[in-house]
C-alpha cells in the first residue's frame, strides 16, 4: 500500500496536485475535482492511525457540514476507497497564522479584522452548539481579506457527554483555555480563551504563559492571570481591555463569539478609542439605558437585554449606538442634557417585568428635546432565559431600527409631512402584504413623488416594484413590471446604497430571474448592514428551506417571528414545515394566524391553505376555499385548478393554466408547477406529475419539496435522478456565495 502522492486520481474524480500540509493524522492535497472541474482540498488519513483517529474524522466531516458560514471552511464527503480514507472540503487559496505570529509583533488593525470573522465563524458554531476545541494559529486560514476557520477533528457538540469528559488534555497546550487543562466543562467560552491568546501573539509576539515547556504553559494558565499586553507592546487600553476580557479564567466572564466580533468591529471603526464626547456624527446616535426593574432579577434581565440591543444595533450601518462604558461615566441616572451633551439624537429606556410565565418590557425613545420618539410593550414566553432575552433583544433592536429610520427621515432630513404620512402606510401595507403591493406602490410612488430624493423612500419604492416584478393578481404585462422594477433598484442604488432594503429590491428581482447564488449574496450583504431585518431573514430562511439546509431555514424563520410577528412569509413557511413533518395542529394554528393577518381572499394565503391541507391528507378544503376566489385573472387560474381538483374539469385545463404563466417570473412559474404537479397526486395521475416536475427541474430549486412533500411519496423512486441533479446544482450555487 502505497502513499498518495501528486498526480493519483481517487475515486476516478479527484486528482492530487500539490501537497499543502502535513501532520500526524495524514497529509492534505489541493486536488481538482475532475467532475466540477473546480479545486478542492483533499484530507487524507494516515495508514498508521487507529479506530479512534478514523472516528475522529468521520465526526469532523458530520460536525463540519452543518456549519454554514464564510468563515467557516466548507467541508464536502467523505470517501473511502481499499487504500485510502479521505475527505473533500473547500480549497482555501492562502496561508495559516503561524507566519502572522512568527511576524509578530503585528498592527492591531491588521489582526483585528481576522480576529472579527474567525468570531463570527465561532458564533455560527456554537450556535448549533459546536465547540471547535482547537483554535490556534495552524488552524485559521487567511485568504485575501477573509479569514476561515479549519480542522473541527477534535470539535464536539455540547450535547455530547465526551465534550466533558475527564481522564486527558484535549486541545493544543499552548492555546488550551483554563477548564481544558483541568478537566472541568468545556462550552463556547473556551473557543475564545484560544483565539484571546492568538491574538496575545499575534499583538505581542509572546504567548501570555510561556513557551518554554507545553505542559508548564499549560498548567500556568490553569492557576494564573494573563499579563496584559500592554507589559509588551503599546496597545490602546480598549484594546487592552478586550484581549484580558477574552483570557479571564471563568468561563462566563469571557465575551461571546458574537460579542466578540462587535466589539472587534467597533474597535475598527473608533480606532481603538472610546471618547468621552465623541465627535459629531453623520448618522442618528442612539444612547441605550439599562432597562429597569422591580427586583435584583429583573434588573439583571434588563441590563443583559440592553447590552444584546446594543450589541444588534451596533452592526447596523448608518446608525451610531454609545455602549455603558459612555453612559455609565455620568453616573446610574444620566440626565438628557448630559446625553445630550455627548451628541445623543435620542435615548432608549425601559423597564422589564416578570408578568407570571412571561417577561414583558416597556420600551421608550426620547428624542432630543425630550419628546417620546416611540413607546412600545415586547414580551415573550419564559423558558430558557437566555433565549428570552435574546429574542427580546432582537424584537426590540429591529422596532428600534426601524422607528429610528422614521427619526431620521422626519428630523434630519426634513420631508414634507404628507410624504411622510404615504411612506409610513406604504411601507406599513409591504409588511403585512406579501404578494398583494398594488396599494403599497400607488402611496410609495405618491411619496417619493413629493421627496424624489429621500433614500427611505426610494428604496421602499423599489423594494414594492421588485415585489410586483416577482408577482401580481393581474399578470399583466410581466417584462415591463421587470422594467420598472429594475430601473426602480437603479435609482435605489444611486440614492439608498447604503439602506438593507435597496440589497432586499436586488435580492428579489435576482429571484424574478431564477438566480439563487445572486439572491443569497444580496440578502446576506442586507443582513451585514442591517442584522436584524425581518424582511432578510424571512427570504434567506425559505432559501435554506427550499435547498434542503432544515435546520437553518427553520431557524431563521423563527427568529423572523421574533424580529417581527406581523412577517407572514414565515409564518406560511412554518406551516409547511409543519405540514411536512405531521404536525397538524401547529400547521393548522399557522395558517390561522396568515389568514387573520393577510384576510381570507389573499391569494398567498388561498393558494397556501390549499396546499398545507392536502399535505396533511385533507381534501375537503377546496369547494370552501373556491368560493373565496375573485375574478382577477390569477383566480381564475386557481379556479380552474380547483375544478381540476374536484373533478369537475380534466387534466387539459392545467395545461391552460401553464402557458398562461410562461410569460412570468421563474418564481411564479416555478410555483404554479408545484402546485399543478400536487393536484395531478390529489388526482391520482403521478405521470402527469412527473412530467410537470421533469419540464420544470432545471430551474427548481425546491429539494425539500421535491424529497418531502407527503404527495409526492411515490413519486421518488422516479424523483432521484432529478434530487441528485438539484442537490449538486444547488450546493455548488451556495458554495460559490460563501
Amino acid at each position: 500500500m502505497s502513499d498518495p502522492r501528486p498526480g493519483d486520481v481517487l475515486r476516478g474524480r479527484f486528482r492530487l496536485e500539490e501537497e499543502i500540509g502535513k501532520g500526524g493524522m495524514g497529509v492534505v492535497f489541493r486536488a481538482l475535482d475532475l467532475e466540477l472541474d473546480e479545486p478542492v482540498a483533499v484530507k487524507v488519513l494516515a495508514h498508521h492511525v487507529d479506530e479512534s483517529a478514523r472516528q475522529r474524522f468521520r465526526r469532523e466531516v458530520t460536525l463540519t457540514r452543518s456549519i454554514r458560514h464564510p468563515n467557516v471552511c466548507r467541508m464536502y464527503d467523505l470517501h473511502e476507497t481499499e487504500d485510502f480514507l479521505f475527505l473533500t472540503m473547500e480549497y482555501v487559496d492562502g496561508s495559516d497564522l503561524m507566519g502572522w505570529r512568527k511576524r509578530a509583533p503585528i498592527a492591531p488593525e491588521k489582526i483585528l479584522p481576522i480576529v472579527e470573522q474567525v468570531a463570527q465563524g465561532l458564533a455560527a458554531a456554537h450556535d448549533l452548539d459546536i465547540v471547535h476545541r482547537d483554535i490556534k494559529p495552524g488552524n485559521i486560514l487567511v485568504s485575501g481579506d477573509r479569514a476561515v476557520i479549519t480542522d473541527f477533528g477534535i470539535a464536539r457538540t455540547l450535547a455530547d457527554p465526551r465534550t466533558h469528559a475527564t481522564g486527558a488534555m484535549v486541545g493544543s497546550p499552548y492555546y488550551m483555555s483554563p477548564e481544558q487543562v483541568t478537566d472541568a466543562t468545556i462550552g463556547p467560552a473556551a473557543d475564545i480563551f484560544s483565539l484571546g491568546v492568538v491574538l496575545y501573539e499575534i499583538l505581542t509576539g509572546k504567548n501570555p504563559f510561556g513557551r518554554e515547556d507545553p505542559l508548564a504553559s499549560a498548567l500556568r494558565r490553569a492557576h494564573l492571570p494573563a499579563p496584559p499586553p500592554s507589559e509588551h507592546v503599546p496597545v490602546p487600553p480598549t484594546l487592552d481591555q478586550l484581549v484580558q476580557a477574552m483570557l479571564r479564567h471563568a468561563p462566563e466572564e469571557r465575551p461571546s463569539a458574537r460579542v466578540l466580533a462587535s466589539r472587534c468591529r467597533h474597535l475598527l471603526e473608533n480606532r481603538f478609542v472610546t471618547p468621552s464626547k465623541p465627535p459629531p456624527p453623520t448618522e442618528p446616535t442612539l444612547a441605550v439605558l439599562p432597562f429597569q426593574g422591580g427586583s435584583d432579577e429583573e434588573s439583571m434581565i434588563g441590563e443583559a437585554i440592553a447590552e444584546e440591543v446594543i450589541d444588534l444595533l451596533s452592526k447596523t450601518r448608518g446608525m451610531r449606538v454609545f455602549t455603558f462604558s459612555v453612559t455609565r461615566g455620568l453616573g446610574p441616572q444620566p440626565t438628557f442634557e448630559e446625553l445630550r451633551a455627548l451628541g445623543t439624537d435620542a435615548v432608549v429606556q425601559g423597564a422589564v417585568r416578570m408578568d407570571g410565565d412571561r417577561v414583558a418590557l416597556d420600551v421608550e425613545v426620547i428624542g432630543p428635546w425630550e419628546d417620546s420618539i416611540w413607546s412600545g410593550e415586547l414580551d415573550a414566553p419564559v423558558g430558557d432565559l437566555f433565549e428570552v432575552e435574546a429574542r427580546v433583544a432582537r424584537r426590540a433592536a429591529e422596532t428600534l431600527r426601524l422607528e429610528m429610520v422614521h427619526h431620521q427621515v422626519r428630523d434630519r432630513l426634513r420631508v414634507q409631512p404628507k410624504a411622510m404620512s404615504l411612506y409610513l402606510a406604504g411601507r406599513d401595507l409591504l409588511r403585512r402584504r406579501r404578494l398583494d403591493v398594488g396599494d403599497a406602490i400607488v402611496l410609495l410612488d405618491a411619496a417619493v413623488e413629493l421627496e424624489p430624493d429621500c433614500p427611505p423612500f426610494v428604496a421602499a419604492k423599489a423594494i414594492a416594484h421588485a415585489r410586483l416584478a416577482t408577482f401580481t393578481d393581474s399578470l399583466s404585462d410581466p417584462a415591463a413590471r421587470l422594467e420598472v422594477a429594475q430601473a426602480a433598484l437603479e435609482r435605489a442604488r444611486e440614492v439608498a446604497p447604503e439602506m438593507a432594503e435597496t440589497l432586499l429590491a436586488e435580492a428579489r428581482l435576482a429571484g424574478v430571474r431564477g438566480d439563487l447564488g445572486g439572491e443569497v449574496r444580496s440578502l446576506h450583504r442586507a443582513l451585514e448592514l442591517a442584522p436584524t431585518s425581518a424582511l432578510a431573514h424571512a427570504r434567506l430562511g425559505e432559501l435554506h428551506l427550499f435547498s434542503g439546509h432544515l435546520d437553518e431555514g427553520r431557524t431563521l424563520l423563527e427568529r423572523t417571528l421574533d424580529l417581527d410577528p406581523s412577517e407572514n412569509a414565515a409564518r406560511i413557511r412554518l406551516a409547511r414545515v409543519a405540514a411536512f413533518e405531521g404536525d397538524e395542529a401547529l400547521a393548522r394554528r399557522r395558517m390561522i394566524e396568515a389568514t387573520e393577518a393577510e384576510g381570507e381572499h389573499s391569494t398567498n394565503v388561498i393558494t397556501e391553505t390549499l396546499r398545507v391541507k392536502h399535505y396533511l391528507g385533507q381534501t375537503d378544503h377546496v369547494a370552501g376555499l373556491r368560493g373565496r376566489l375573485r375574478d382577477e385573472p390569477v383566480h381564475q387560474l386557481l379556479r380552474a385548478v380547483m375544478s381540476y381538483l374536484l373533478g369537475e374539469a380534466d387534466g387539459s385545463v392545467l395545461g391552460v393554466v401553464h402557458r398562461r404563466l410562461e410569460e412570468e417570473s421563474v418564481w411564479l412559474r416555478t410555483t404554479a408547477g408545484m402546485i399543478l404537479a400536487e393536484a395531478c397526486m390529489v388526482r391520482r395521475e403521478p405521470q402527469r406529475a412527473l412530467a410537470i416536475i421533469e419540464g420544470m427541474a432545471s430551474v427548481l430549486h425546491d429539494v425539500d419539496w421535491l424529497t418531502r412533500c407527503p404527495l409526492l411519496a411515490e413519486l421518488q423512486p422516479e424523483l432521484r435522478p432529478i434530487e441528485r441533479s438539484m442537490r449538486g446544482r444547488i450546493d455548488r450555487i451556495w458554495r460559490a456565495t460563501l
